[in-house]
């Protein structure tokens, strides 16, 4: 008997056996895979993490098969790597990007923001600066956040010294 089979006959499922299940289908059978996902019953923080755990695999699977990748490509996978908890493979696959551009540099500063880690959004900041690429409203607005997380007067007097040598919009 097959898995799905036996998990079709079930009387009582669960999270525990819909993500077995939707990790099973997750790297072969990607419409099976969804379709579970939108009968899942409990949707808890941690069986969402998993799952994005499982189709980040997926996802990965796909992004190493294409031949041509585009700046929204790597970004994508940049910020799922950071929603999945991964910053290592986050950081790491934005290494591997062999031409940088503001936008993945605004996927990596955002990633670490939205995971906490301030100080390595301004440290990505400042390497961003250093590689002489300049910032625009996305960059500003999420540094601003980091800024206002770290109660760091001196980082928030730097951004609004950027702002106005920049002459950059704040239009968020």
């Amino acid at each position: 008997m097959n898995a799905r089979k036996m998990f079709d006959e079930m009387p009582k499922k669960n999270a525990v056996t819909f993500s077995a299940m939707i990790s099973e289908y997750s790297m072969s059978d990607r419409e099976s895979s969804l379709e579970l996902l939108r009968w899942l019953p409990e949707r808890t923080p941690t069986i969402w993490a998993l799952l994005i755990g499982d189709f980040m695999k997926m996802a990965r699977a796909l992004f190493d098969q294409m031949s041509v990748k585009n700046v929204f490509v790597w970004s994508s996978m940049i910020t799922g790597y950071f929603k999945k908890g991964g910053s290592n493979l986050a950081q790491s696959l934005f290494e591997n990007i062999p031409v940088l551009n503001l936008v993945n540099w605004n996927a990596l500063i955002a990633g670490y923001i939205q995971i906490g880690c301030y100080e390595k959004a301004l440290e990505a900041f400042e390497q961003m600066q250093e590689d002489r690429f300049q910032p625009d409203e996305f960059t500003i607005a999420s540094l601003l956040s980091a800024c206002g997380q770290l109660d760091s007067l001196h980082h928030g007097k730097m951004i609004h010294k950027i702002i106005k040598r920049s002459g950059i919009k704040m239009n968020l």
